[in-house]
């Protein structure tokens, strides 16, 4: 067995253009880090923490050595990725199933919807996109201001956004479609497709090559990928050794945020968009050098950690972070912003709810093993739709957050006469303890 330190390496090692894909992680300065590439035999196996809101172990290549390279590098709270035809050799039944989608060459130019013509949008637009998306696609695995998306693209009619796509997680030889979304009320005139082949052709020119996924029943999409091009794989999410998709108690810096204060797995925490894998780079960025990433990263607390006073379990880990940066200079710019996010929390749990949130926390049954389970099914936007567990997973996150009330306290008194965020503090701070 040996090791893989470039995304050329893997390529030289298997041509599969899923592989190729995972070893972005490789690159240097990757967001999430921690990436690392294995070759046993004629197979490639490339941990990619943070690909497309999962850590994964992607492999390929003959099933005897794949099997080697997963006994080597399974993890907990890592989820392994193959073929199909992979998972059925390896023995593994229990696997969720999906479609990758993938080619190469050259998309013609021309138009295919007459509608609206796709172009590239300006960052000061995703705000647009993201207001599109939470009507045609509240469960997409890509959002504005998030790791993942590099560039967004749109269709308008009579002046409107309609429809959007975005080039995400592409890798060096394999550009990434994604979120592909249209407006309820214009569906059925080809805008989906007019954007997809706009995006496409750009990255196969780019890149060389351009995949994409795709749920295994939603065969009008996967239609529409046809007509562009893209053939169809099956592929198979597989468990980790511990049957989940992360393990709360495993070390590891792969899932855990370098710096963060407070920093847990977060591949087994949710926010108002799904599993909050994206989370630790955001919090990660309130620190940082980039102003830009620090703007994008007090949007996410508002719009994700927490949403319309709503907590998540995501909420109170992500807290540290937050009141460690009011008190550090380079969060000086989004320090307004973090006390208005710290304020739409405690609105969401007041202390005077505790009671009613101890309760709630305790219904009888394994929560956990629950909420674990469907995010390792993929299935983690049916968590709230369970009643007994959606009000546990709410209650104990509220009160994972009353417990920090001291810690919330001390680190806001300080800002109390603060010209520019003086009041911001004061509200914070009124008839909370």
């Amino acid at each position: 067995m040996r090791e893989l330190p470039t995304p050329a390496d893997v390529a030289a090692a298997n041509p599969d253009r899923l592989v190729r894909w995972a070893a972005q992680a490789l690159l240097p300065g990757h967001w999430r880090g921690g990436g690392a590439a294995w070759a046993h035999g004629d197979a490639v196996a490339v941990l990619a923490p943070g690909l497309n809101r999962r850590d994964r172990l992607v492999a390929a290549g003959p099933v005897d050595d794949v099997a080697v390279l997963l006994r080597a590098h399974e993890r907990p709270g890592v989820t392994p990725l193959v073929t199909e035809e992979l998972a059925v050799e390896l023995d593994r039944p229990d696997r969720i199933v999906f479609g990758w989608m993938e080619r190469g060459g050259r998309l013609p130019d021309g138009p295919i919807s007459s509608r609206g013509a796709p172009e590239w949008l300006g960052e000061d637009e995703w705000d647009a996109v993201e207001s599109l998306l939470r009507k045609a696609s509240p469960h997409s695995y890509v959002w504005p201001h998030e790791p993942g998306p590099s560039r967004w693209a749109g269709i308008r009619v009579d002046g409107v956004l309609a429809a959007v796509a975005a080039d995400a997680w592409s890798a060096p030889g394999v550009g990434f479609l994604a979120g592909v979304a249209t407006h309820p009320d214009h569906r059925g005139r080809s805008l989906s497709t007019a954007v997809c082949a706009f995006v496409a052709r750009d990255l196969l020119a780019e890149h060389g090559g351009c995949a994409l996924m795709v749920n295994a029943d939603n065969p009008a999409a996967i239609a529409v990928y046809r007509r562009l091009g893209f053939a169809y794989r099956s592929v198979a999410a597989l468990p980790g050794p511990d049957g989940a998709v992360g393990d709360a108690t495993a070390p590891g810096p792969s899932r855990r945020a370098a710096g963060v204060p407070g920093a847990a797995d977060f591949s087994r925490l949710l926010h108002a968009y799904g599993v909050a894998s994206d989370t630790p780079a955001h919090l990660a960025a309130l620190t940082g050098d980039d102003p830009a990433a620090r703007a994008r990263a007090a949007r996410h607390l508002r719009s994700a950690v927490v949403h319309q006073s709503t907590v998540w379990s995501v909420t109170p880990h992500a807290l540290p972070a937050v009141l460690a940066a009011l008190s550090d200079p380079r969060a000086a710019d989004v320090r307004a912003d973090l006390l208005d996010f710290l304020d739409e929390v405690l609105d969401g749990c007041r202390p005077d709810r505790r009671a009613e949130f101890e309760s709630l926390a305790r219904p009888g049954r394994d929560v956990d093993g629950e909420v674990a389970a469907l995010i390792a099914e993929g299935r983690d936007d049916e968590v709230y739709e369970l009643d007994g567990p959606a009000d546990a997973v709410w209650a104990r996150a509220a009160l994972g957050c009353l417990d920090q009330l001291p810690a919330i306290r001390a680190a806001v008194t300080p800002l109390l006469d603060d010209p520019g965020v003086g009041a911001a503090a004061r509200a914070v701070l009124r008839s909370r303890g």
